[in-house]
């Protein structure tokens, strides 16, 4: 139901509906009236509201849902009152407020939210201090800072994070010294560096990668580096093949298993929906424990 120019009055009827899981309603007239009608659904697990008018106060009342667990409210009118209401939520895991003007203060409030593990705050105003609140919040997964500015600071906090497994930074006015700090990071397995024409070269992240000190599969950066699609390439099928013995009950040395974690669940996961990934990935989490068992009974009978 993308731009139908659907107005409060539909929405408020539209939410009567108790069938409704995913709903998509992006690009319309809906403001505050709306989305606390909407809010009101206990049934709503996916909700799209990307660029529509809803501020600060219909983003309280949706922010006390509990049932939803992905929310994109884009393109909004919501500050960083509306972020700290929305901070607060504890079944939110996917949440997307990329355009509005949170800023710094914004950011400080998700900083502490342990619920959350995809956020998405692209163009939302926010400055080091803000980013480097996030890169200390421990339960993320994914992160999309774009259009923010990233310093050296910022970037050496982000690369700090070792639970981070995807990170977009396009057009956050990075250079070399952020790269530099970016490659330390031995975690991540999706790194979007695009639009940032600052940047002359990501040698440090191909080094990185040469030495399998990088669990990167994907790498998005304004120019082709095809000596980096190989190694990228190549952390992958070796993550595949990792997974596909632990999937089969098959023993894997603990240190390959340490060494390429985050990129092993990654391929396990890839294309899955929500709830498929999340048994997916307890799947894995289950095969690696056995591999750890089966190692320390191994190491016993020595």
């Amino acid at each position: 139901m993308e731009k139908c120019a659907l107005k409060d009055t539909q929405i408020t009827v539209l939410a009567e509906n108790k069938n409704l899981i995913n709903l998509v309603l992006s690009s319309n007239k809906i403001t505050d009236i709306g989305a606390k009608a909407l809010a009101e659904n206990k049934n709503l697990r996916n909700l799209n509201l990307f660029w529509n008018t809803v501020t600060d106060t219909g983003v309280k009342a949706l922010a006390e849902n509990n049932t939803l667990r992905s929310l994109d409210l884009s393109y909004n009118a919501i500050t960083d009152i509306g972020a700290k209401a929305l901070a607060n939520n504890s079944t939110l895991k996917t949440l997307s407020l990329s355009s509005n003007p949170i800023g710094d203060n914004g950011a400080l409030a998700f900083a502490q939210n342990r619920s959350l593990r995809c956020l998405t705050v692209a163009e939302c105003t926010i400055g080091e201090r803000g980013i480097q609140a996030l890169a200390q919040n421990t339960y993320l997964e994914e992160l999309n800072l774009s259009y923010n500015a990233v310093t050296p600071t910022g970037a050496r906090a982000l690369a700090e994070n070792k639970n981070l497994t995807a990170l977009t930074l396009q057009q956050t006015g990075l250079t070399d010294t952020e790269i530099q700090e970016l490659a330390q990071n031995k975690t991540l397995t999706a790194l979007s560096l695009s639009n940032n024409p600052q940047i002359t070269s990501v040698e440090p992240i191909k080094q990185a990668l040469k030495n399998g000190n990088c669990n990167l599969l994907y790498l998005q950066t304004d120019t082709v580096d095809f000596e980096i699609e190989e190694y990228l390439s190549k952390n992958k099928q070796n993550a595949e093949a990792i997974s596909e013995k632990l999937l089969s009950g098959k023993f894997v040395p603990l240190h390959e298993i340490s060494k390429r974690q985050n990129a092993i669940m990654a391929v396990a996961t890839e294309y899955l929906s929500e709830d498929e990934r999340e048994k997916k990935r307890q799947k894995v989490q289950s095969a690696i424990q056995r591999n750890i068992v089966l190692a320390q009974q191994n190491s016993l009978l020595r």
